[in-house]
């Protein structure tokens, strides 16, 4: 075909084209362009070249048809290169040129403009919906990057999934000038057991991803109440109330509240950790040794869109099933094989037997003054049985023997709330010199009641068999050692 004209032959008039903002492309190319307008004859060249005059390879750049509006034509070219190229070059010439002549035009740089990497999580599959349809819908949540231009891509074990199974909603601009987008894929029950499904959010060569399978899938936020520890309770007379939530998919809008059956409590903002992308809240709530003695009910409650689908309430109230029982506590010298044996080391032995409720704490002084918790274990609480609600524990406190023999006297302290206040304590008190004595914060509290008599009186006895045993074994031994 011939195309007829009247128009003049003209070199092209060029200009520069900037992009509003420097984004990479799909490749992570920086890339700028140039306009060549109302030249003929047709064809055009385009080149290229940095603030220097040094040419850029051909392969660098993208020359697209001419096109013909009112007898002449109108070209344009795009140059792509890399982060490296685009700092070296403070602009940028472009050339053009016909059979009528050439023209070149300054290409400005424009200032790139920031990256911010999205926050991403998943929302798994609701198991009412894999029951029900046989399908798993899970939605790939990214929030807070910029630009606009992020992208989604699904993938099960490493192979992508086609298309046609997500669904990509628009970015929405935040109120701070970020973008939020969402993705939903929708998978079979098979393809979802046992299988690892991947949400990758990229832009260019930059890319946020997470995972998630049927097998350890986070999708069920768990939230507890921890009671308070002991030491906090007789120590320091308060208890603390922790609320620990678990397998949230994001810190957006999460709130923690506190409250009780007659007010709500202000307890500050949670402390959040991540782990792979999901995330733990944590709050506390001191209350008063009364309120929590006693039973009071105290009530959390989390809130988080994108992890629940309405706020999580956990309530924590003090569980007590029969009435309270006060300890006795018995305190065993080292025997006197122990304290010859050799190894440097002796241990006295705390036995603190038939105490309800199960809160006790115990710790040790060594003349007046606190030994480190490093000396000393406590076993976990020994119910007793036949549905009797007691329990018993044992403390073992090991020390060098030298500090045994040289006379300091060893003080067994027991905590527990049936004890009368102020001091809520029992204490044992031992030294070398085989004098064992019972002693009592508070003086009521001197003579153990009388119900309780026989049971002590069956553990001491049992003590004492036990040393009178080792005791003629050490003898018998000796004595045959001697013949």
């Amino acid at each position: 075909m011939v195309t007829v004209t009247s128009a003049k032959p003209s070199p092209p008039t060029v200009f520069p084209l900037m992009q509003s903002c420097c984004s990479g492309d799909v490749t992570g190319a920086l890339t700028t362009g140039c306009l060549a307008t109302e030249f003929l004859p047709t064809p055009a060249t385009f080149s290229w070249t940095d603030h220097l005059g040094k040419a850029f390879p051909t392969d660098k750049s993208l020359q697209y048809p001419s096109v013909q509006s009112g007898g002449t034509y109108t070209s344009t070219s795009q140059l792509a290169i890399s982060d490296a190229e685009w700092i070296k070059a403070e602009y940028f010439y472009c050339t053009v040129e016909n059979a009528s002549g050439k023209n070149k035009v300054k290409v400005p740089k424009c200032k790139p403009e920031p990256i911010f990497h999205p926050h991403v999580f998943i929302i798994p599959p609701s198991s009412e919906e894999i029951r029900a349809n046989k399908t798993a819908t899970m939605v790939c949540v990214a929030r807070g990057f910029s630009p606009k231009t992020w992208s989604f891509k699904w993938s099960k074990d490493a192979v992508a999934f086609d298309a046609k199974h997500f669904i990509n909603t628009a970015a929405i601009e935040d109120s701070d000038g970020h973008f939020s987008a969402y993705s939903l894929l929708t998978a079979t029950e098979e393809e979802w057991l046992g299988s690892e499904i991947k949400c990758e959010v990229t832009l260019g060569r930059d890319s946020v991803i997470r995972t998630i399978n049927s097998t350890n899938c986070p999708g069920n936020v768990h939230v507890a109440i921890s009671p308070p520890s002991v030491e906090e309770i007789f120590i320091r007379k308060e208890a603390t109330l922790t609320c620990k939530a678990t397998g949230l998919v994001s810190e957006d809008h999460l709130e923690i509240k506190w409250a009780s059956e007659t007010k709500e409590f202000e307890t500050g903002t949670p402390e959040i950790s991540s782990v792979s992308g999901y995330f733990t809240a944590v709050s506390k709530l001191k209350v008063t040794f009364d309120e929590w003695a006693r039973g009071d009910k105290f009530f959390c409650t989390v809130k988080q869109t994108d992890s629940l689908p309405s706020p999580r309430v956990t309530v924590y109230h003090r569980e007590l099933d029969g009435p309270s029982h006060r300890p006795a506590v018995f305190l065993l010298s080292p025997s006197p094989q122990e304290s010859t044996n050799g190894n440097g080391e002796v241990s006295l032995t705390c036995f603190v037997k038939d105490f309800y409720p199960e809160e006790v704490y115990i710790t040790w002084l060594h003349s007046d003054n606190p030994v480190p918790q490093t000396y000393y274990t406590t076993t976990n609480l020994i119910p007793k049985k036949n549905g009797n609600p007691l329990f018993s524990v044992y403390s073992k406190l090991t020390v060098p023997t030298q500090n045994w023999t040289d006379g300091g006297i060893y003080t067994c302290v027991v905590y527990h709330e049936t004890i009368q206040p102020p001091t809520r304590m029992i204490t044992r008190n031992a030294d070398s010199t085989g004098v064992c004595t019972a002693v009592s914060q508070d003086c009521s509290d001197y003579d153990l009641e009388e119900d309780d008599a026989g049971s002590l009186w069956t553990t001491a006895s049992t003590f004492i068999f036990l040393f009178l045993i080792s005791f003629f074994y050490s003898i018998g031994a000796t004595f045959a050692k001697v013949k």
